[in-house]
């Protein structure tokens, strides 16, 4: 059951990653303000990952063109992955 929680935790996490990089500029906005949320930081503290780090890192795709924030996201989503089997 941890286990599950845990894998669905790390999904959400990813898909709020790539929601901030869509090009759909509603979603965009509402991944920042859950990611911005106490929920996003409950979420990172199930995962004990720092949250701080992980906003950080996900606001700067904003910085980037369309094409290259995707790329990116689905990098910080492979590096997510990696993290969390690690642990």
């Amino acid at each position: 059951m941890i286990d599950d929680m845990r894998k669905l935790d790390s999904l959400v996490l990813k898909q709020a990653i790539r929601d901030l990089s869509s090009k759909d500029n509603t979603k965009s906005h509402r991944a920042l303000l859950y990611l911005k949320s106490e929920d996003f930081s409950n979420l990172c503290k199930r995962l004990k990952i720092d949250s701080l780090g992980i906003i950080k890192s996900a606001t700067t795709l904003l910085d980037y063109p369309l094409v290259s924030r995707k790329k990116i996201a689905n990098k910080m989503a492979k590096e997510i992955d990696k993290s969390l089997l690690s642990k």
